[in-house]
């Protein structure tokens, strides 16, 4: 597993508007976001091979996350933590609401909250 922090998303170019595409490695990465940066990615085609971790939360509890998903068929969502939003897109489904049920679709590990 690959680890991809903020400073490498945006030395690719990678903001809201332009997505980081998760499929080019089979083994999967590993998203770091520091939830007291301000910043918004794009990661398209996330998959349970992928993990999603947000650092220096308030109480890491999975209560810090909050998911937006307009349209549960559009395999589009967006996951805000602190200062942090990552817009996902191409989704192999995008029915959940919430951590447990993100957890569910992607596995376990997938949502990393705290440290």
């Amino acid at each position: 597993m690959k680890e991809i922090s903020e400073k490498i998303l945006r030395n690719l170019g990678i903001d809201e508007n332009t997505p980081f595409d998760a499929s080019q490695d089979s083994t999967g990465f590993l998203f770091v976001f520091d939830v007291d940066q301000e910043n918004k990615f794009s990661i398209q085609n996330f998959a349970d091979k992928d993990k999603i971790k947000f650092v220096n939360t308030s109480t890491k509890n999975k209560k810090d996350v909050k998911i937006k998903t307009k349209d549960y068929n559009s395999g589009k969502s967006i996951l805000t933590c602190g200062d942090v939003d990552i817009y996902l897109s191409n989704l192999k489904s995008s029915h959940f609401w919430n951590v447990d049920t993100f957890r569910k679709v992607f596995k376990d590990e997938s949502l990393i909250v705290g440290d």
